[in-house]
């Protein structure tokens, strides 16, 4: 993402304060990013409000097909607030916020990616919570049939944390020993701070052209049918 917000701000500059409309900014940038794609993503438009001789009030990305590896993000959408040029050649920004629609079946492929003992299982997203459903080996070659509702939850600002509160099969309670080993084989789903660590010489390529402070945060996490809605800051 660092890398990705420095490329659209190296395009605006020399831009502003050239009388260049909202519309005429939000194509160029648009068209750079659709040249370059600093990340991997499917399509992308861009939408701009506020441009004067000082800065942009405004931009705003909407993104399909976003690929953070290993999750693949169908619907993402950033807004990057008060852009402006700073001295030495750096352009500041006040605020980066952005989110993320991520479908049931994206979650079940990152689970059974990184969970081998998990390769066969499922995931349901309701508003209710999300269901996890699949077999899981206890010796030799058995493998317990578990079905369970939990809920994700953020811990350290950058975990999806899936906690369980309901368990059965066909009504019958499963051992809470196994509710324990399945959390810890799925914990964490997913860490964006993984992401960060990964995208690391990209961040510090992006501060030699930005003066901002990049932090992947996660604020709210919205079930619904189907897929989840993740919203956050960065």
């Amino acid at each position: 993402m660092a890398e990705f917000i420095a490329l659209l701000l190296a395009t605006l500059t020399g831009m502003l304060g050239n009388g260049i409309s909202d519309k005429e900014l939000a194509a160029k940038v648009q068209q750079s990013l659709t040249e370059k794609k600093p990340v991997p993503m499917e399509k992308v438009q861009v939408t701009c409000k506020g441009v004067s001789k000082t800065g942009v009030e405004q931009l705003t990305f909407t993104i399909d097909g976003l690929l953070l590896d290993p999750m693949l993000i169908d619907h993402a959408t950033i807004v990057i607030g008060g852009i402006k040029p700073e001295s030495g050649g750096k352009v500041g920004m006040k605020s980066v916020n952005w989110t993320a629609d991520i479908t049931e079946d994206q979650l079940t492929s990152v689970l059974r990616s990184h969970v081998d003992k998990l390769s066969d299982a499922s995931v349901n997203i309701a508003a209710e919570g999300i269901s996890l459903a699949g077999t899981y080996p206890v010796m030799w070659k058995m493998r317990v049939p578990y079905s369970v509702l939990g809920d994700l939850a953020v811990e350290q600002q950058t975990q999806l944390m899936f906690r369980i509160r309901k368990s059965g099969v066909s009504g019958v309670n499963m051992p809470a020993g196994l509710n324990s080993l399945l959390e810890k084989e799925i914990n964490p789903v997913y860490d964006l701070a993984k992401f960060a660590a990964r995208s690391k010489k990209d961040i510090e390529k992006a501060k030699q052209k930005l003066d901002y402070e990049f932090k992947l945060n996660v604020a709210e996490l919205q079930p619904q049918e189907g897929h989840i809605i993740v919203t956050g800051s960065a």
